[in-house]
């Protein structure tokens, strides 16, 4: 049995399809998949209820016994549908952009604590008009007109090819993340 912890997001978006090569190659081994934020499934790999995890850089990882191995670069950005985009479009500073109203993960997921992170340094208060657990939510109300989203820009990539969500031009930075496997 092969015990796999990872957020809902990384195991849609990023895992699913080395999941599934996995199990065809492997067909004798059953999979059990935990989708918890970071700090819990740090926690029960700590207590062996997990034998690996996928959690994003920004979660540090204390103890010596374990590797950590880097697998993917992401990066974020802020988002919404082309009508609204067209009004705001000339928009590009931080204090500007999360005056809008903002449809965020709440501060248990690690989008939205590097989101809050983002503020402190500019010394901003995030004030969402949303918040949610689910990101596939979160693009759900975004494409219904209901503001600006926050996401891993690799996560919400269909959507900005199909032209159904575009990303906002930004003129700070968003330092880039990456996906770890410990």
């Amino acid at each position: 049995k092969l015990k796999i912890g990872a957020g809902d997001s990384v195991t849609r978006n990023l895992l699913k399809r080395t999941i599934i090569e996995y199990k065809k190659m492997h067909p004798g081994i059953t999979i059990e998949i935990s989708n918890l934020s970071s700090e819990e499934l740090y926690n029960n790999l700590r207590y062996g209820k997990i034998d690996l995890i996928f959690i994003n850089s920004t979660v540090i990882i204390n103890e010596n016994k374990y590797k950590c191995f880097k697998l993917i670069d992401i990066e974020d950005c802020f988002f919404t549908i082309p009508s609204i985009y067209e009004k705001i479009k000339n928009i590009k500073n931080i204090k500007s952009i999360l005056s809008q109203s903002l449809i965020v993960q709440n501060d248990k997921y690690d989008t939205r604590t590097f989101l809050d992170s983002i503020c402190l340094k500019n010394n901003i208060q995030l004030k969402p008009t949303i918040e949610l657990d689910r990101h596939s939510l979160m693009v759900d109300l975004v494409k219904e007109g209901l503001g600006i989203g926050f996401a891993t820009k690799q996560y919400i990539e269909p959507y900005l090819k199909s032209g159904e969500l575009i990303e906002l031009n930004v003129n700070f930075n968003i330092q880039k993340r990456h996906i770890n496997c410990v």
